[in-house]
């Protein structure tokens, strides 16, 4: 059943507000509509994403951000895990090691992914810093129509995923450590925007099947209803809410739609 009106949707990358960097810009326009009703999960082709991790640190423990090769073995093992169900599969081509103490606090960040990115607009880069400034814990880039900009290879050095080093698989953060950091900051990168954006009443996250939310979700609040003239309850099992590690477990159809609508509307040909 439809729960809100689907638009397009106009905007540049990433996260927002306490736990993950935001920024929502009208000049940086993606402008893709949301299919309907939600292509069939089941049918949809696999996509192999080639996949680059970078580890930048400023010291040797996890704080610092650095990683050992076990650590970031269980990371790439969540993600596929997870992404599996919604027939995208990553495969990890290499791994690199670097340290820089601005780049490992979040500093100058485009100088960061313009340095070290590899690939083509279509191969996630997802780099692992110390920290990135407060309670963030990660930032992302929506897909973009390249030919929008004046400089489509500015924009390609800098599309990737910055992710904090100690929400890994067994890491200490306090509520995010089974790797769906990760999960959630890649769900940025396939097009997806946080459930609880815009609503209630508005174009919340451009999705169907994700009812109406108000609120960002922390820990695990059984029936939080943060919309109740709205149908249904807040999505706290949602990749693309807050709720703790241990409380997401699910896209929903129309999110996983809109992730190969995307990805075959503005990467795959990249």
């Amino acid at each position: 059943m439809a729960l809100k009106q689907v638009a397009l949707v106009s905007t540049m990358a990433v996260c927002a507000l306490a736990r993950c960097g935001a920024e929502l810009s009208p000049e940086l326009k993606a402008n893709y509509k949301i299919p309907t009703p939600a292509a069939s999960i089941a049918s949809a082709d696999t996509i192999e994403v080639n996949t680059y991790i970078h580890v930048v640190s400023n010291g040797s423990t996890i704080d610092d951000g650095y990683l050992t090769s076990e650590q970031l073995d269980k990371q790439k093992a969540v993600l596929n895990n997870v992404f599996a169900d919604y027939s995208i599969h990553f495969n990890f081509l290499d791994t690199d090691y670097t340290e820089n103490a601005d780049w490992a606090h979040g500093i100058m960040t485009q100088d960061m992914t313009s340095a070290l990115r590899k690939g083509s607009y279509k191969d996630l880069n997802l780099f692992f810093l110390g920290s990135m400034g407060g309670q963030v814990t990660g930032q992302c880039s929506f897909p973009l129509n390249l030919t929008d900009f004046p400089d489509p290879s500015t924009m390609v050095s800098r599309d990737g995923c910055m992710i904090v080093s100690n929400t890994i698989p067994g890491g200490p953060h306090l509520t995010y450590n089974l790797g769906l950091n990760a999960v959630h900051e890649v769900g940025h990168w396939f097009g997806l925007i946080h459930v609880f954006t815009d609503t209630c009443g508005g174009n919340g996250d451009e999705v169907e099947d994700t009812p109406e939310q108000a609120t960002e979700t922390y820990g695990c609040p059984i029936g939080k209803d943060s919309c109740p003239d709205f149908p249904g309850v807040d999505s706290i099992h949602n990749y693309m809410d807050y709720s703790d590690d241990g409380c997401k477990t699910e896209f929903t159809p129309g999110q996983v739609s809109r992730m190969h609508n995307a990805w075959s509307t503005y990467r795959e040909s990249q």
